[in-house]
């Protein structure tokens, strides 16, 4: 029943930011953008967004196996299958459940430990968070525009909270990590007071992940971790200015890599799967910042039919692409589904127990 209800808040929230991103949007208008796009010359925008997103994936990936490798030394192709199917699980299931699939198949394939897999992916989130949010922060700084005025003030908070969360989840692992017995006296203290049989197992996780932070990489590659997202990211911005373009929108580097950030905000939203309608909501949110340049010779029917296909078709491409890669490493025969999914659905944390140590 909690599972239940947890699903139906999900999609609840999906259908919620659907209409939120196509209100007062004439769905007629949508599909003839969306024809003209695909069915003309402009389709070649669309071809080439399409190949930008296999060089994320593959960028990604690649990022992943180096926080990886200081646990295990996996070859790239094994690292990709894995990651390709995470993604996947995270993609097709609701609430972002999948968001363990990585960690749960390294610690299945490489024979590590759940903890250290999970602290690689956590390292890996929180790069991008702080990354996104403060180039999201600066960027939205030199918006400016009449046309924008009416909700600029509110996103630039959200953008400063947003990093501002995330700088403080780096601040906790370099502490827990540095203090270990201050982190878990302070976890006793303060959840004991609610509940002792609660802080001591958040005391044990606190331990299993801090023994898995050996990810950290040395400052060599820390160098590349960092020299990869910022590809990463800018590679995802260029893929907004590509299907944009299939959309007769005009936007710059730079003003997609601000939607982008938006975006990032949307998606963190537990929703339906594929991050259905918090996408498609706040990539339209992070476009209409733009809209005096976006297509100047458009009327606000048809800038906002244009835009509103021009987000559904980016969710699209983008579902397909990561569900697609997933489905081709488990025809393959490299991961039972059945498995993989009834885990993620059953649990939210591998026992340490059922781990098998790094090096065996």
């Amino acid at each position: 029943m909690k599972r239940a209800l947890q699903i139906a808040f999900g999609l609840g929230l999906s259908a919620f930011f659907i209409w939120w991103s196509l209100r007062g949007v004439d769905l007629g208008k949508v599909g003839h953008a969306i024809e003209a796009a695909l069915a003309g010359p402009r389709v070649l925008w669309v071809v080439a967004m399409v190949a930008v997103l296999a060089l994320v994936h593959f960028v990604r990936a690649w990022r992943w196996g180096l926080l990886l490798k200081p646990l295990a030394s996996a070859p790239f192709r094994e690292i990709n299958a894995i990651a390709a199917v995470g993604f996947m699980a995270l993609m097709v299931m609701p609430l972002r459940l999948g968001e363990l699939g990585r960690p749960s198949l390294a610690a299945e394939k490489l024979k590590i430990r759940m903890s250290g897999a999970l602290a690689s992916v956590v390292v890996e989130r929180v790069t991008d968070g702080l990354f996104m949010g403060a180039l999201l922060v600066g960027l939205l700084w030199t918006v400016g525009g009449r046309s924008a005025s009416a909700h600029l003030a509110h996103v630039r908070v959200g953008a400063v909270i947003v990093a501002l969360i995330f700088a403080l989840g780096l601040a906790f692992l370099i502490v827990a990590f540095v203090h270990r017995q201050a982190a878990n006296r302070w976890t006793r203290r303060v959840v004991g007071v609610f509940s002792t049989r609660l802080a001591e197992r958040l005391c044990g996780m606190l331990d299993s992940f801090i023994d898995g932070l050996a990810v950290v990489p040395s400052w060599t590659r820390f160098a590349e971790v960092v020299g990869l997202t910022a590809i990463y990211w800018a590679l995802n911005a260029l893929g907004i200015v590509l299907i944009s373009r299939a959309f007769a929108l005009r936007l710059t580097f730079l003003q997609a890599t601000t939607v982008l950030g938006l975006q990032v905000i949307g998606v963190m939203i537990p929703a339906g799967p594929g991050m259905v309608g918090t996408m498609q909501a706040f990539t339209a949110l992070g476009m209409k910042l733009f809209r005096t340049t976006l297509h100047p010779g458009l009327s606000a029917g048809a800038l906002g039919a244009s835009v509103a296909a021009c987000v559904n078709t980016g969710w699209a491409l983008s579902f397909a692409q990561q569900v697609s890669f997933g489905l081709y490493f488990v025809l393959l025969g490299r991961v039972e589904l059945n498995h993989l999914f009834s885990h993620l659905w059953s649990r939210r944390r591998v026992p340490e127990a059922e781990q098998v140590p790094a090096g065996s």
